[in-house]
């Protein structure tokens, strides 16, 4: 690992803060000063002011998110951050919208939230997704087209039909509101959407509002 994200990690700061400790000299490895873009040995002692800076374990939960709860850090009540009971700042790999409700992935880790949610990402994201008005062959169709949203052709999915009004919908991109765009341009509304999957890690009897710790 770098220097660089070593100490954003492991002390909690943002890159503006680090590169003010930087530029005072403030950040030692074995007492000497080294660039950022130094690469750490295991054995190596990364002192902040005098102060040795630790590794701690990564952790990682499952979680149920509700309806009406927001999937960012805030004082704000309904803030995902003040409706879960951990030590860690855990953040989230693969965030929903406030009127969406299902699986997301609280980390502290910033590699795995990259790997699950960052621009390059290809992991899978299975949803079920209820409509206003009867799914038609012309809605699957129109699904079905090239669509192009924010000035972006999005990859081609499929729909698993599941009864009138609900679909199953797997994608691997992550463009805002993505579903409830391609329903209405399919000439559809989204009345409830529920995320069940993120790549390997699903769902199933977890209720709402509880978090389960799981090992990678």
């Amino acid at each position: 690992m770098r220097l660089l994200n070593f100490v954003k990690i492991y002390y909690g700061i943002t890159k503006e803060k680090l590169m003010i400790l930087y530029k005072e000299n403030r950040i030692l490895v074995n007492d000497k000063l080294e660039k950022l873009t130094y690469k750490l040995n295991d054995n190596d002692i990364v002192k902040i002011d005098g102060k040795i800076i630790t590794k701690f374990p990564f952790s990682y939960y499952l979680y149920n998110k509700p309806k009406g709860i927001l999937s960012m850090i805030s004082d704000k009540k309904e803030s995902y951050i003040n409706q879960i009971n951990v030590k860690n700042k855990l953040m989230v790999a693969g965030r929903l919208d406030k009127d969406s409700h299902g699986l997301m992935i609280l980390t502290n880790d910033p590699f795995f939230i990259n790997k699950i949610s960052g621009s390059d990402s290809t992991i899978q994201k299975e949803y079920i997704v209820t409509l206003y008005y009867p799914i038609t062959d012309e809605f699957i169709n129109k699904m079905n087209e090239d669509i192009i949203i924010r000035n972006r052709l999005l990859k081609k999915v499929n729909i698993h039909v599941i009864d009138e009004y609900r679909f199953k919908i797997i994608l691997s991109e992550g463009i805002y509101h993505q579903i409830r765009k391609m329903v209405i341009y399919s000439g559809n509304r989204v009345k409830d959407l529920k995320r069940i999957r993120i790549g390997k890690y699903e769902l199933k009897d977890l209720k709402e509002n509880e978090i389960k710790e799981f090992k990678i």
